[in-house]
């Protein structure tokens, strides 16, 4: 893993193995999502955030001829979804309102060791079906409840556009996009729903560097799916 030309990809499961003299152990790693081969080189090959699991060198074998490898683990998995909002007076009403800043899909929780995906509302803007999809799991009554106003496409003068964006609970007056920047140093874990991580929330998703990753999926048997080889097999992958 030292090699920059090494991609880290569904079709060439790439790993590190390191050895520590003193108590002759072999480990391998699993690139995490801040693994880049040419950020993880040198100096900066053993930083903590570039490797997201490690597994002595024996159980990984072991594992991975029994089908623990997994390619984007994430996907087809019911995941929490945390709303992280922070709170500001509306610059209308100047009443107190909760803007959501960013959308995690927590998948760290349900598989350990796997990456949790990073999104935010202006992910979903598109034509109508993000905005849909994002609407329907966030409704507006949920939101109110924690005094959040509703997401839904509003006209800003502004921008000279309509656009998917956050609004006042008490007036729904649009809180533009940089209302978000001032606010997200602020941006706290507020609630959480679970949502089948498909194809439905990955089609809006640009970065895919949190999901497109191995995981060693170290549960017992009756909790996995399919493995590496059948990942081969299929290469587009069993969700």
């Amino acid at each position: 893993m030292r090699q920059q030309s090494i991609p880290v990809e569904q079709a060439t499961p790439a790993f590190r193995l390191s050895h520590d003299v003193e108590t002759n152990a072999c480990v391998v790693s699993l690139p995490g999502p801040q693994y880049h081969p040419a950020f993880a080189t040198g100096k900066n090959s053993d930083g903590a955030n570039y490797w997201r699991q490690h597994i002595e060198l024996g159980r990984f074998v072991e594992g991975a001829l029994a089908g623990k490898l997994r390619f984007a683990p994430q996907v087809g998995r019911t995941l929490p979804l945390d709303v992280c909002a922070a709170y500001t007076d509306c610059w209308h009403c100047n009443e107190t309102t909760g803007l959501v800043i960013d959308l995690c899909f927590a998948a760290s929780r349900v598989l350990q060791g796997a990456a949790d995906v990073m999104a935010n509302i202006y992910d979903f803007d598109d034509e109508g079906r993000g905005a849909a999809l994002l609407m329907s799991t966030l409704p507006a009554a949920l939101l109110a409840h924690h005094g959040i106003g509703p997401i839904k496409p509003r006209y800003s003068r502004t921008e000279g556009q309509s656009y998917l964006s956050n609004g006042c609970v008490h007036c729904d007056a649009l809180q533009g996009r940089f209302f978000d920047h001032e606010a997200a140093y602020d941006a706290q874990p507020v609630f959480s729903v679970d949502v089948l991580f498909d194809d439905r929330w990955l089609s809006h998703l640009e970065d895919r560097e949190a999901i497109d990753k191995w995981w060693f999926d170290d549960r017992p048997a009756a909790h996995r799916g399919c493995g590496v080889a059948e990942e081969f097999r299929l290469m587009d992958g069993c969700y």
